[in-house]
């Protein structure tokens, strides 16, 4: 007998920030085939799942979400003793992932709901990165970027990207300055590094958008612990 494990087939179906899930058909040594790997790998440990709703969104074309979540709520309730599950993404999407399954809600006991960034939080972290990176604020400048911070607090929508959102504002702006230095016959230390209002233009003239990519620096999570 044959007491091998053999991969009938691989697909990614999921990935996350901590979690990337891969749809491994497997056929096990008793002839039986599963999706419990993921979730055995944490046994004695911290499952984190971020943007757990993928796992279960509409777009899915396969079956595998919701037997993957199937999986989870039997596996927590086996392993309640051993086993910490996170699971993390946006408010809304994340009662619709709780809600997607009858014994899912149950599993899960402590909820921690993370507000967003004020705009003086944003700015602070917007400076850090400029000092960070030895760019210097003139006082025109940073008046610029409080206001742009401010608007993008009071303008921001269900998808906002708080902490990715300053990044993206950071890079953005890094690349309007490298592109207005470029322009200098012969610039100093000093022009290198400083920057000026116009080098967050467009960010101070935008409202703000949400990022593609997945999960947020500060958003609301759901957790079994933490």
């Amino acid at each position: 007998m044959d007491m091998t494990e053999k991969t009938l087939e691989s697909r990614e179906v999921y990935r996350g920030r901590i979690l990337r899930v891969r749809e491994d058909r497997v056929r096990l040594p008793n002839g039986k085939e599963g999706v419990r790997e993921v979730v055995e790998q944490a046994i004695g440990g911290v499952l984190f799942i971020d943007e757990a709703y993928a796992l279960v969104s509409p777009d899915t074309t396969n079956d595998y979400g919701s037997e993957a979540v199937d999986t989870l709520v039997k596996m927590m309730e086996d392993h309640r003793d051993d086993l910490i599950v996170v699971v993390a993404g946006y408010t809304g999407p994340m009662e619709q992932f709780l809600n997607s399954n009858p014994g899912l809600e149950s599993r899960f006991n402590k909820y921690f709901f993370f507000p967003d960034y004020t705009g003086e939080q944003l700015l602070a972290i917007f400076k850090m990165q400029c000092r960070k990176n030895s760019y210097t604020l003139t006082p025109e400048a940073e008046k610029t970027a409080e206001e742009l911070f401010t608007q993008l607090y009071e303008q921001r929508g269900d998808n906002f990207g708080n902490g990715r959102d300053v990044r993206n504002c950071f890079e953005d702006m890094i690349v309007r300055q490298s592109n207005r230095v470029a322009q200098m016959d012969t610039p100093t230390k000093d022009d290198l590094m400083a920057i000026l209002p116009e080098d967050m233009r467009d960010e101070a003239e935008a409202p703000a958008a949400a990022d593609s990519d997945g999960g947020a620096d500060a958003g609301d999570a759901a957790g079994s612990e933490k």
